[in-house]
C-alpha cells in the first residue's frame, strides 16, 4: 500500500502558492438568499473575505490577545478555556467561532484602507450580517482606542425567503 500525501483539498485556482491549509467553506445557496442579494457587490465581498480571514491564525492571535484585555479590563468572568472555545469553537460539539477581529494592519493586507472597510462593516451590521460583540461606542468599550471585538450573526436570515 502506498503512502498517502497530504494534498490541500482546496483546488489550485482557489488559492496562493504559499497555502496555509485556512479557508472558509461558502454553500452555494448563501448567493441566492434574499439577504445576500440585498447587500451591494463590494459589501458581498467584503463579508466573504471576513469569512475566509477569521480562519487565519493572525486574526486567531489578535482575537485572543483581544478577549484577555477586554476580560481584565471589563471582568466579563472569563477562564482561559472560555477565551479560547471563544477563539477556536468547539470540535467536540462541531461550534464555531464566531467572533473576529480584523485590525487596520490585516484590512491592509487585503487591499481595504480603514475607512471604505468601516463603510463595509457598517453595512453589514446595518443588514444583520455581523454586530459588535464589544468595543466600538456600545456597552462594552474598555477604552477609548481599544480593538473592536465583531460577530457573525444570522439576523439578515429573518429577511430572505
Amino acid at each position: 500500500m502506498g503512502k498517502r500525501k497530504d494534498k490541500p483539498r482546496i483546488p489550485p485556482y482557489l488559492r496562493g502558492d504559499d497555502y496555509s491549509g485556512n479557508f472558509a467553506m461558502i454553500p452555494p445557496d448563501l448567493f441566492e438568499m434574499e439577504g445576500f442579494k440585498n447587500l451591494t457587490y463590494a459589501a458581498r465581498a467584503f463579508y466573504l473575505m471576513i469569512a475566509a480571514h477569521v480562519t487565519s491564525m493572525q486574526q486567531r492571535e489578535c482575537l485572543y490577545n483581544a478577549l484577555q484585555e477586554y476580560n481584565q479590563i471589563l471582568s466579563l468572568g472569563l477562564n482561559e478555556e472560555d477565551i479560547k472555545e471563544s477563539v477556536w469553537g468547539n470540535k467536540r460539539a462541531h461550534t464555531f467561532s464566531r467572533l473576529f477581529v480584523i485590525p487596520e494592519s490585516h484590512l491592509k493586507n487585503y487591499g481595504y484602507s480603514a475607512a471604505y472597510a468601516n463603510k463595509l462593516k457598517k453595512e453589514l451590521i446595518e443588514k444583520g450580517f455581523i454586530k459588535i460583540k464589544y468595543g466600538g461606542k456600545g456597552k462594552y468599550t474598555a477604552w477609548s482606542k481599544n480593538v473592536t471585538i465583531y460577530e457573525f450573526v444570522s439576523e439578515w436570515k429573518k429577511f430572505s425567503t
